[in-house]
């Protein structure tokens, strides 16, 4: 009988673990999709105002308030994610 008891208990504490990863999971999974989000819309934007208006990276930085290396950056993370725009 002690044997069930035991083996419930670590099926049960097994079972936790599983949820509280599966919710970790989809945690950070919501974290990364927002900021892949964020990234392509900054990208957008950019390259939008560049096209548009015939100015340069730069400019469009200076005009947004931003540094081009976050852009660099943006652009390099959503590559990394595997989407091309």
């Amino acid at each position: 009988m002690g044997g069930k008891v035991l083996d419930y208990e670590s099926k049960h504490i097994y079972n936790d673990g599983i949820r509280a990863g599966r919710s970790e999971g989809r945690s950070e999974g919501l974290r990364e999709g927002l900021r892949e989000g964020q990234n392509i819309l900054l990208i957008t934007m950019i390259e939008g105002m560049m096209e548009r208006h015939n100015m340069s990276l730069e400019e469009v930085c200076s005009y947004m308030g931003i540094k081009p290396e976050d852009y660099t950056k943006a652009k390099s993370e959503v590559e990394a994610y595997g989407n091309q725009l």
